[in-house]
Formats: C-alpha cells, sequence, structure tokens
C-alpha cells in the first residue's frame, strides 16, 4: 500500500512539472488563441515588473519578427543562442497628450515564437528587464518592478548635460 501511494504522488508530481514546463508554440495556434494568450500574458508580465506602465485604453499591437541580435544589450551567449530566432513583440501604445515616454509605446514584452516564453520587457522610460536572468525566487520576491516615469522629468534636468537636446516639449 505504501508503494502505491508513493507511485501516485510521484506520478502527480511529474504531471505538475510538466504542465508548468509546457511550451507552446506560437505559431501554431489560431490567430485569435496566439492574439487572446500574448494579450493576457503580456499584461501579467507589465503588471508584475512595471504596473505603472500598463495601459488598457487602446488595443495593444503585436508583431511577429525574427530576433535582431544588433539592437538588444545582452550577454554574447544569450544573442548566440537566439540569433534569428522568432519573436513576438507586444507594445502597448499610449496617449501623447498626456504623457510622452522615449518610444511609441508604454511598455512592451518580447515572447519567444516556439516556446511562447516571455524574455524580456522595456518600459517607456527607456529601462527594462531581460527576463532570462532573473532566478524563480527572484521574480516571487517582486524586488524587480520598474518604477513609472515619464520624460518630462528630462526638461528640468537639460541644463547639466552638456549636448542635452530635447526632442518633444509640451
Amino acid at each position: 500500500m505504501k508503494n502505491l501511494i508513493i507511485a501516485v504522488v510521484s506520478v502527480l508530481v511529474l504531471f505538475v512539472a510538466e504542465a508548468k514546463t509546457k511550451k507552446i508554440n506560437l505559431d501554431r495556434l489560431t490567430e485569435k488563441k496566439r492574439t487572446e494568450y500574448l494579450i493576457s500574458k503580456a499584461k501579467e508580465v507589465v503588471m508584475r515588473y512595471g504596473p505603472g506602465y500598463y495601459r488598457d485604453y487602446a488595443a495593444p499591437v503585436i508583431e511577429r519578427e525574427v530576433f535582431d541580435t544588433s539592437k538588444v544589450g545582452a550577454p554574447q551567449s544569450f544573442l548566440e543562442e537566439n540569433a534569428n530566432r522568432v519573436q513576438y513583440i507586444v507594445k502597448y501604445p499610449y496617449d501623447k497628450s498626456k504623457e510622452r515616454f522615449f518610444g511609441e509605446y508604454s511598455a512592451e514584452v518580447g515572447f519567444w515564437a516556439d516556446s511562447g516564453e516571455p524574455y524580456t520587457v522595456t518600459f517607456g522610460n527607456g529601462w527594462g528587464f531581460g527576463l532570462f536572468q532573473f532566478t524563480e525566487e527572484e521574480i516571487k520576491s517582486g524586488k524587480h518592478v520598474m518604477p513609472y516615469d515619464s520624460i518630462r522629468h528630462l526638461l528640468k534636468y537639460r541644463d547639466r548635460w552638456p549636448g542635452f537636446k530635447v526632442i518633444y516639449r509640451d
């Protein structure tokens, strides 16, 4: 009887572990399912790492592209491992009459197409996190949260930096 209980518990543990690590190939999903998945997971990522940058008054923009290693500041091993890998990017537009960021979005989340896993989140302040660098404990601790900030604060410091140019002023 004891062996039967141990076997059943072992099988259950394996099922739970497999479910947690199950990868979703986004290219194999229907467009509707892929869009639902990406928007849902992107919202989770933004709310966890930079809730001040989440915008829900406009539909997020989803783009599919090949990972360009020349645009990313990451460890060389990461760049080599992921060169030419397909990714989906979910971008959250914002109302430029109310706030101003460095880019065209308040937040952007990158997902690998072959696994469905988010690997990066970037915010409108120009900063972001490479999610692949965090341990499970760091993710659960909540210590990696981007404080909200827009470009307006930089205007008060423009005299301190020689060569600083204001591209946008409101």
